[in-house]
């Protein structure tokens, strides 16, 4: 498996981060994807505060 960030400038003060993880078996996708999802929002939480 490969995990890959990527941090993208995006205007002033903004950085826009890409993550790509694979390849993932199909049985474990959909939680994987949960996971992620809710890893970014708490991210975002904290960024934002």
């Amino acid at each position: 498996m490969v995990m890959r960030l990527e941090f993208h400038p995006e205007g002033e003060k903004q950085t826009r981060l890409e993550l790509r993880q694979g390849p993932l078996p199909v049985e474990i996708l959909d939680g994987a994807t949960l996971g992620w999802e809710s890893s970014w929002t708490k991210l975002d939480a904290l960024v934002s505060a």
